[in-house]
């Protein structure tokens, strides 16, 4: 189980498991819990896109605290931030044979990697697949 304390009527900080609330607090009693402590329900993070945000916020329900999350997508702003952050960061970004890509927000080949079932390596000096042989 877990618990989140109260201020102010609100959730503050982070829950704690019901181990650490004993160890914090020694004395407090689970079944008649202070007014500063309340059952903290959490939940599942929902999956995202490479353009969405996921927002988390508590709210406090029959004085049960519960977690709760909102995927949304982001603003145009937020995604050329993401962007010009991903394309200044990018370990490969000065491989002039990749181009950037919008949709996965990163560099790669300009040629799609090929589907014969051979395994391949990009070559930056040829702009090419090559295959790698095994020995």
């Amino acid at each position: 189980m877990l618990y989140i304390r109260l201020k102010n009527g609100q959730p503050f900080e982070h829950p704690i498991t019901e181990s650490n609330l004993l160890l914090a607090y020694a004395d407090i009693d689970l079944n008649n819990l202070p007014s500063y402590v309340v059952p903290f329900i959490s939940s599942t993070k929902p999956s995202s896109n490479i353009y969405q945000v996921v927002e988390e916020s508590y709210s406090l329900e029959n004085n049960v605290v519960k977690q709760n999350w909102i995927v949304r997508d982001m603003t145009p702003e937020e995604k050329l931030v993401k962007q010009e952050l991903a394309k200044n960061t990018a370990i490969n970004k000065d491989d002039n044979s990749l181009v950037f890509d919008l949709d996965t927000c990163q560099f790669i080949p300009p040629i799609p990697y090929p589907t014969d079932g051979k395994t391949y390596e990009w070559n930056s000096s040829s702009s090419d697949w090559i295959e790698i042989i095994p020995d």
